[in-house]
C-alpha cells in the first residue's frame, strides 16, 4: 500500500471518529437541556406542594434521580469536550 493511501485512510478514519464524537456531544447537550428542564419543573412543583409532605418527598426523590443522571451526562460531556 502506498504512503498516500495509508494517510488518506487514516485521515478518513480520524474524520469518522471526530464526527462520532461531535454527534455524541450534541446528543449529550440535548440530554442535558432536557434534564435541566425536568429538574426545574420539579422544583416548581415542589414549591406548589410544599405543605404536602408525601408529594414533596416523591418529587424530591424524582429530582435526585434526574440530578444523578445529569451529573453523569455532564461528566461525559466534559470529557468529550476537552
Amino acid at each position: 500500500m502506498s504512503h498516500n493511501k495509508i494517510n488518506y485512510e487514516e485521515k478518513k478514519l480520524q474524520e469518522k471518529k471526530e464526527r462520532i464524537k461531535e454527534n455524541r456531544i450534541k446528543k449529550l447537550e440535548d440530554k442535558i437541556q432536557q434534564l435541566e428542564k425536568n429538574i426545574k419543573k420539579l422544583d416548581e412543583e415542589m414549591k406548589i406542594c410544599s405543605s404536602n409532605f408525601e408529594k414533596l418527598n416523591e418529587l424530591y426523590s424524582e429530582k435526585n434521580k434526574f440530578q444523578k443522571i445529569l451529573d453523569y451526562v455532564l461528566e461525559e460531556w466534559i470529557v468529550l469536550s476537552e
